[in-house]
């Protein structure tokens, strides 16, 4: 498994750790929209970072430009 891989299952079993407890606590009327957001930067950056010089297949999700 490699690096960038391995940071993304991270990020996406934060995010739903996140997701679900704050669920559990909040009810269904919690927005997970910023925690989302933080996460697609998290994993986009990471990929910026961490992409091999042997070129590695780009992902599914093309990293957004920053603001």
């Amino acid at each position: 498994m490699s690096q960038l891989e391995r940071v993304i299952r991270r990020a996406r079993a934060v995010a739903w750790i996140y997701a679900t407890r704050a669920r559990a606590s909040n009810g269904r009327r919690w927005r997970a929209a910023p925690l989302i957001k933080w996460a697609r930067r998290r994993v986009s950056v990471s990929s910026f970072s961490l992409r091999s010089p042997a070129g590695a297949p780009p992902g599914p999700r093309r990293p957004s430009p920053g603001p």
